[in-house]
């Protein structure tokens, strides 16, 4: 190849180059815009187009997302709601008429579509915090989803109404910074029926209030900071009664209200 033909090769050359990366360039600012406007609400109101519901969306505190590490992260966000019928703003699922048929088998669809919907705006499935009841014995099946910041988990459950819990929110570092000041009474553990987890909703001094839960169980919790210890002082699902409170030293700050049996 003669020298004005190898001039003319590379200029050529040169201008290929220049497109494909202005166009690549382009493609990756035009995805990275898609991925920043993905807000809960519109993830959510994406989805519920899909699924051809029109459910309420609302807040929403907290919902676990187990880590690759298995630590287990505080979200919050919104969620919506889904059952045979619309009542309080729930999404009523029409291909699903009855509590007779809901089943892991009949709402398969649901995981399938949401699967579909979550890939086209930019989101991956995550193992982790995917998981079949008829795997794990868990009393109902999740999927999880991601993308950057933004976590997704829809929930279903069998044999109950509403049965759908579809949830998108980002880590709240606000209540992770106060488990961090609870130090020993965190009792994170994630077993095959999901996830214990403690939340912390206020701390005083050194009195702490919050909730235990553990699938469908769980309770109110108040603590008492003991050098570098804290201690549940009480526990339970009722109302705190005065007695207790007055007993154990609990300031009203903390509990909120009480009540005083009737003799």
């Amino acid at each position: 190849m003669d020298r004005k033909k190898l001039a003319i090769f590379v200029i050529i050359l040169t201008v290929i180059v220049g497109f494909l990366v202005m166009t690549f360039d382009k493609k990756t600012n035009k995805a990275s815009t898609t991925n920043s406007s993905i807000t809960t609400k519109s993830a959510l109101d994406g989805l519920a187009q899909k699924l051809e519901i029109k459910p309420e969306l609302r807040d929403s505190i907290y919902v676990d997302w187990i880590e690759d590490d298995n630590s287990v992260a505080p979200l919050t966000g919104q969620t919506f709601f889904m059952g045979t019928v619309n009542i309080n703003g729930i999404g009523q699922y029409k291909q699903v008429t009855n509590i007779e048929n809901v089943t892991f088998d009949t709402l398969q669809p649901i995981v399938s579509t949401s699967d579909t919907y979550f890939s086209s705006i930019g989101f991956t499935k995550n193992t982790t915090n995917t998981r079949k009841a008829g795997i794990d014995p868990a009393p109902y099946e999740t999927a999880g989803y991601e993308n950057d910041t933004m976590k997704c988990v829809i929930r279903l459950d069998e044999h109950t109404d509403p049965f759908g819990n579809f949830f998108c929110g980002k880590v709240d570092e606000s209540q992770i910074a106060l488990q961090k000041q609870m130090g020993n009474m965190l009792p994170y553990k994630v077993t095959k029926g999901g996830v214990a987890s403690l939340r912390v909703q206020k701390i005083e001094g050194d009195y702490a209030i919050g909730t235990y839960s553990e699938a469908f169980t769980g309770y109110t919790w108040m603590a008492k900071r003991d050098g570098t210890t804290w201690k549940i002082l009480w526990k339970s699902n009722d109302i705190a009664p005065c007695a207790d409170m007055e007993r154990l030293g609990i300031p009203k700050s903390i509990y909120g209200s009480c009540y005083t049996p009737e003799n």
